[in-house]
């Protein structure tokens, strides 16, 4: 089974429920943090990171020809 966790963290607690959750799986891609300001909108530049690193997870998400 493939997974993929995607989470957000206010307080710092969602990362190691995150890490528990993938005990076990395999990693298809390294995390991955964006960087966001003090209204929550994404730095310059963390967007196109975002879409990059989604797209790297759809590439390692589906299945094999």
């Amino acid at each position: 089974m493939k997974a993929a966790i995607v989470y957000e963290s206010l307080y710092g607690h969602t990362h190691a429920i995150a890490d528990a959750i993938a005990q076990g799986l395999e990693r298809l891609a390294e995390p991955e943090n964006f960087l966001v300001d003090d209204t929550n909108q994404l730095l310059p530049g963390e967007l196109d990171r975002a879409r990059e690193w989604g797209r790297t997870l759809g590439t390692a998400l589906s299945p094999a020809p």
